[in-house]
Parts: C-alpha cells; sequence; structure tokens
C-alpha cells in the first residue's frame, strides 16, 4: 500500500501539488498557534507593552533607547534641570568642563544654535571634576544655554559617559536619544542633528 501512495502521489500532479497545499497550511497553523501560545504567556509586568497597547523602548543610553532621566542643579539659573520635563521638546545634552579645551571651543556653537532653535532645550553640564570658578567662567560671557552640574558624576555614566569631554547627547521629543557621541561639534552638525 505504500508503495502505491508514494507512486501515485508521484506520478499524479494534483495530489503532489495538495501535498505542498496541505504541507503550507499545516505551517501556518503551526506559527499561528505559536503565536498566539507566546502572546497568552507574556506577564504584562514584564513586557514592553503598556496598557494603551504602546511599545514602552528600554531605558539605556544607546541610540533608539529612552534616556534616562536625571535633575542636574543649575548654574546660570534658579533651580533645576529635570530631563523629563522637557518630555515633547527635543533636548541637546552636552558634558564640558572649563579645563576641556574642546568643550570652550564649542560653547559658541551651541549658544548660536540655542539663539536660532529656541524650540530645542539646550543644557551644558559641567563635569564633576571642577577646578575652576565655572560661575566666575561663566560671567565673561552672555550665553543664553542652560548651564548645570553633574555634582557625582552620575548622569554622564547613566549616558555611557567618563571624563572624555566634550560629549553630546540629542534626546527626541519622545525621550528616545538619536545621537550619543563623544567629539566635537559643529553647529552645522548639530543642524543635522535636529
Amino acid at each position: 500500500k505504500a508503495t502505491l501512495i508514494s507512486h501515485c502521489s508521484e506520478s499524479n500532479p494534483l495530489i503532489k501539488k495538495n501535498y505542498k497545499n496541505i504541507a503550507i497550511i499545516l505551517a501556518l497553523a503551526i506559527l499561528a498557534l505559536a503565536l498566539i501560545i507566546t502572546n497568552i504567556s507574556i506577564d504584562p509586568k514584564e513586557s514592553n507593552i503598556s496598557n494603551d497597547n504602546t511599545v514602552q523602548l528600554k531605558i539605556g543610553n544607546s541610540v533608539g533607547m529612552m534616556a534616562p532621566d536625571f535633575t542636574a542643579k543649575l548654574y546660570n539659573e534658579d533651580g533645576s534641570f529635570t530631563l523629563s520635563d522637557y518630555l515633547g521638546k527635543k533636548v541637546i545634552i552636552n558634558f564640558w568642563a572649563t579645563w576641556c579645551t574642546p568643550c570652550i571651543a564649542e560653547l559658541p556653537q551651541f549658544d548660536e544654535f540655542q539663539k536660532n532653535h529656541p524650540e530645542v532645550k539646550i543644557v551644558a553640564l559641567h563635569s564633576n571634576l571642577v577646578t575652576d570658578d565655572v560661575m566666575k567662567y561663566l560671567s565673561n560671557y552672555d550665553y543664553e544655554i542652560t548651564f548645570g552640574i553633574d555634582e557625582t558624576g552620575e548622569v554622564i555614566k547613566s549616558f555611557g559617559g567618563s571624563t572624555m569631554l566634550p560629549h553630546t547627547i540629542v534626546i527626541n521629543e519622545n525621550g528616545v536619544i538619536t545621537y550619543n557621541s563623544v567629539d566635537s561639534i559643529t553647529y552645522e552638525k548639530l543642524e543635522s542633528l535636529i
């Protein structure tokens, strides 16, 4: 019998086509079942899907991840800067220091960009390695950007940084990191990142 069925399926193209169709349908049914089982077994607390069915991105320091929230004490304004207060607005964070020559050189680029793009919030956070009087340094300039301090060094660490400066992060309106790099930056580069 097995030889007869095998022989019939080889000689009859309709039977061969039906086996192929049955195999495809069976594979799709198994795939659908696997998807159903997977969705049922996901613990909502452990998934990245919220109650309103939107995907919640992982918090981290890489491009495409949600930026970690932080609060930093300000130098040139009263109070503090909290990143989550700026959801809905693009934010540029620049880690700098008075002892960092490339940092000092790029501050005017950030300031010009801030003047031309008030819809973007720029905050320059001084390294926790303070060697000079930062307020005295800033008093020599009329910068419009916000200056704060990363008092413990934890903010730069949360963005994957260290003592290597300058370090710039761009965050979109949704709080997602779109740029994170240790290098000097120009006005033209800032334009291309926004």
